[in-house]
C-alpha cells in the first residue's frame, strides 16, 4: 500500500539516479529548483535536511528521505533498498537487476499527479525501459513527461556510446534498451546525449533531441545546470504546468 506523494500545486517530480545512486542534493538542484521554480534561499532549506539526512545514509532510510521530499512532490528512487547505504551498492547492481525494477518503479509512482520522470546514466537506462514497457504493460503508472540524460545501452544495441560498448551490462548493469522508443499517448520524452559523453550516442526516436554542443557542457553528468533544467522542461511544456514560468520568462 504505498504512500501517495501529492505536491499541493497537483504535480509531482520522481528521480532516478545512476550507478552509484547519485542521491545526494547537488545532483539535482538545477532540476529540482527548474521543477519547483524555486530561488536559492527556498532551495537552501531542503538541500540543508537532505544534507543533514546524508550524513547518516547507514541508518537514513529512503522512508526518511522521501518524507522529507514528499511535502515538495518530489521523489528519488532507492533501486529497491531500504537504507541509503544499501540504495548506492542496489545502485550498482547488474543488468538483470535492473530490468526487474520496472514494477517497483510503477509501485512508487501510484498516488503521484502530472509526474515528471527524470533519470541519469543506468537510471535513464530504466526509464527507457520503462518507456518500451508502457505499451506492453497497462498496470503500470504513466508519467507525463520523460527526460533521459547520458542513457547507455548494453553491447548488443547498434548504436551506443563506446564505454557501454566496451562494458555494457557487466560493469555498468544496463538492460538491452534501443533509442527507438515507441510514441506513447499522452508522454513526452526529451533525450540528452552531449559532446563528450561515452556513455550514450545518436538520437532517439519519438523524443526531443539535445545532442552535441547545444548546451556548451561535455561529458557524462547530471547536466544539473539550471540553465538546462529550464529549457528543457519548457520544452517539454512542464512549466507552465507549474506556474513558475510567465510569458515574459522564468519568474526565479
Amino acid at each position: 500500500n504505498p504512500l501517495k506523494y501529492i505536491d499541493p500545486s497537483g504535480h509531482d517530480l520522481v528521480i532516478v539516479g545512476g550507478k552509484g545512486g547519485n542521491f545526494s542534493a547537488d545532483n539535482w538542484e538545477g532540476w529540482i529548483r527548474a521543477y519547483k521554480g524555486w530561488d536559492e534561499e527556498e532551495w537552501a532549506v531542503l538541500k540543508g535536511s537532505w544534507d543533514s539526512l546524508l550524513r547518516s545514509s547507514e541508518t537514513t532510510t529512503f522512508g526518511d528521505l522521501n518524507s522529507l521530499l514528499e511535502p515538495h512532490g518530489i521523489r528519488i528512487f532507492g533501486w529497491g533498498a531500504s537504507t541509503v547505504t544499501e540504495g548506492y551498492a542496489f545502485a550498482d547492481g547488474a543488468a538483470h537487476v535492473t530490468m526487474s525494477m520496472v514494477e517497483l518503479l510503477s509501485s512508487e509512482m501510484k498516488g503521484m499527479q502530472d509526474i515528471t520522470l527524470l533519470g541519469w546514466s543506468k537510471g535513464a537506462n530504466l526509464v527507457g525501459l520503462y518507456l518500451h514497457t508502457l505499451p506492453l504493460n497497462k498496470s503500470l503508472v504513466q508519467p507525463n513527461h520523460v527526460v533521459m540524460f547520458g542513457q547507455p545501452n548494453a553491447t548488443e544495441v547498434p548504436i551506443v556510446g563506446p564505454a557501454a560498448r566496451k562494458w555494457g551490462d557487466k560493469q555498468f548493469g544496463v538492460s538491452k534498451v534501443t533509442n527507438n522508443f515507441p510514441q506513447v499517448a499522452g508522454t513526452n520524452a526529451a533525450w540528452l546525449c552531449v559532446t563528450g559523453d561515452l556513455c550514450c550516442a545518436g538520437r532517439a526516436r519519438n523524443a526531443i533531441n539535445y545532442t552535441g554542443d547545444v548546451f556548451g557542457v561535455e561529458g557524462h553528468s547530471s547536466y544539473g545546470s539550471r540553465f538546462i533544467a529550464v529549457r528543457v522542461l519548457s520544452d517539454l511544456q512542464v512549466a507552465t504546468d507549474h506556474g513558475a514560468w510567465n510569458y515574459g520568462g522564468w519568474s526565479r
